[in-house]
């Protein structure tokens, strides 16, 4: 069973934060006015700092107490889930059998897993799975194998190909959707100019020691907070590659080259949420975040899976 919302202790934590910077605001204030506040009076770049500092993150507290997610609509629209895969194992069919539990309409509902050229068993156990499935008369899943492990880019790229939807998702291979994650996603595109929505990204395993905990609050910090705020505005700056959706007529014309993308003459070969967000934003679209789609990743448990985790 996935964990609770803990939705009291994020009201109580959303309190705390706008009364604290409510606080720094009326320090801000007073020094504005003149209003005697010891050594601060006598040292007018600190405060001048100090404001500046304040008013960025008062509006930032702001745009993020504001914040709501989309209603769930009542129609919603054809929808390819892509998921790369490499070296899984047989994890990945997890992945594929919490999409297909998904509340979503089955007819408007298609999963793509993708094997990078996969050195382990992951192409036989998505091949095990399909023909399971198939003999269950389950047929929305569809599996294709790359010759040799080619990059994340190329496994999305080969997914989204052959998606005819009018939506195209991501999810990785070692995240579980909860069953209403996929309606959830699709809230935001309710409005035209949305063309990209970043999903909500949480720690399945954040209790099993000290860097998972800590893990988890900087999961909570990136979306419900930095995410959060920058969906008021339109601009989420990077929808996570764990959980995003884009119009697929949006990105379709631009794939080719979103794929080879360089930087500097050397070829891009991660970055690819960062490069397909940026693309959508640099098209005059929307971007936001819908908080009520969740997925469930597993994080490394030890500091050096830590480091080759960021540094692949």
């Amino acid at each position: 069973m996935i964990g609770p919302r803990h939705t009291p202790w994020a009201r109580l934590v959303k309190t705390a934060v706008a009364l604290a910077t409510l606080g720094l605001v009326t320090l801000a204030v007073l020094w504005e006015l003149h209003v005697d506040l010891g050594e601060l009076s006598t040292r007018p770049l600190l405060p001048a700092v100090s404001l500046t500092l304040v008013a960025i993150i008062a509006i930032r507290v702001g745009l993020w107490l504001g914040y709501r997610p989309s209603p769930r609509p009542a129609t919603l629209p054809t929808l390819t889930v892509v998921i790369p895969a490499y070296n899984e194992g047989p994890g990945v069919t997890k992945t594929i059998a919490s999409l297909l539990a998904s509340d979503y309409p089955r007819d408007r509902l298609r999963v793509i897993a993708v094997n990078d050229g996969s050195k382990d068993d992951t192409g036989a156990a998505l091949d095990a799975e399909l023909t399971r499935l198939l003999a269950l008369g389950e047929d929305r899943l569809e599996v294709i194998h790359l010759p040799r492990n080619m990059g994340k880019r190329h496994a999305l790229h080969a997914g989204f190909q052959r998606a005819t939807s009018d939506i195209v998702a991501t999810i990785d291979s070692d995240s579980i959707a909860t069953p209403s994650t996929l309606a959830e996603l699709m809230a935001p595109f309710a409005e035209a100019k949305v063309a990209g929505v970043a999903g909500r990204v949480m720690v399945w395993n954040r209790y099993k020691n000290v860097l998972t905990r800590m893990l988890h609050v900087r999961y909570l910090l990136g979306f419900d907070f930095v995410r959060a705020y920058q969906s008021r505005l339109g601009t989420v700056w990077c929808c996570p590659g764990a959980l995003q959706a884009y119009r697929l007529d949006v990105i379709r014309p631009h794939l080719d080259a979103w794929l080879h993308q360089r930087f500097l003459g050397a070829r891009c070969t991660n970055g690819d949420d960062h490069a397909l967000t940026n693309l959508v934003l640099s098209l005059g679209h929307d971007t936001r975040y819908q908080s009520t789609a969740e997925v469930f990743t597993i994080v490394p448990e030890t500091y050096v899976r830590l480091c080759k985790m960021y540094m692949r």
